[in-house]
């Protein structure tokens, strides 16, 4: 007997299910939160900027400089900034700023509503394939499609978001940022994204050979009426189909 022996993992659901589903949500989750950040940080310093402003106006009455100190404790800046007005007002940086916040923000959330969306979705999938065989095929025919495009927007959603924070971390909480250290993880994500889907939309090759001989008639006529059978109900023949070392019978 061998003494090496296979020990099977304490929490199969774990290690098999639930850590990888979380893996998905990794990227995305810290991106949003980041990103929520940075922009209440920016938020938060012009709104200081701009009440010091108000402050130092000896043109507003005591009235108006409270409702517009007021105004501006109430309402972000980045809601201001995504205003077709207000935006005009800033300047380029400023906007592009805001505009990548923004849509990083966009971009996370999507991601995160996507990939729990699809759980759940295949998860139904996985409780009505009990119901019947029929059920069980459309089951696995649609959520292999629903995969293989989440998981290709997961891809690309995620590269992009790498390639922002490979910016912005540094940036914004170290006051600098790195060329090089922005065109290795761009040059990862995009080497990372093609090599995804190219496995994703790989065309999987079905052809499936059994090594073995053609039973004739004579030899196994039971398995042969059956097949006959199962041709008449799906109205097609049986066919031969030989290569070297082995026969394949199909309908």
């Amino acid at each position: 007997m061998s003494t090496t022996e296979q020990q099977a993992p304490k929490f199969p659901f774990l290690t098999s299910f639930a850590f990888p589903a979380l893996f998905v949500f990794l990227v995305p989750v810290l991106s949003l939160v980041f990103f929520l950040h940075a922009q209440a940080r920016f938020d938060s310093r012009i709104r200081e900027s701009i009440i010091e402003e108000i402050r130092a106006d000896k043109k507003l009455t005591k009235e108006e400089r409270e409702r517009a100190i007021a105004f501006f404790n109430e309402v972000s800046f980045s809601q201001l900034a995504s205003r077709e007005e207000t935006a005009k007002l800033l300047s380029d940086d400023t906007r592009l700023y805001y505009s990548t916040f923004r849509w990083a923000i966009v971009l996370s959330a999507g991601a995160i509503i996507t990939g729990a969306a699809v759980l759940l979705l295949v998860g139904a999938g996985v409780a009505l394939s009990f119901r019947s065989q029929f059920v069980q095929y459309w089951c696995l025919a649609v959520s292999w499609h629903v995969l293989r495009v989440s998981s290709a927007l997961q891809v690309v959603a995620q590269g992009a978001l790498l390639v922002a924070l490979s910016f912005w971390v540094t940036a914004l909480w170290f006051n600098f940022y790195s060329v090089k250290l922005i065109l290795v993880v761009g040059v990862l994500a995009v080497v990372g994204v093609g090599a995804v889907l190219a496995g994703i939309f790989k065309r999987v090759n079905s052809d499936h050979v059994v090594p073995g001989r053609v039973l004739t008639k004579d030899e196994a006529a039971p398995v042969w009426n059956e097949l006959q059978r199962i041709c008449d109900r799906v109205g097609t023949h049986p066919r031969i189909r030989s290569s070297p070392g082995s026969t394949i019978i199909s309908s």
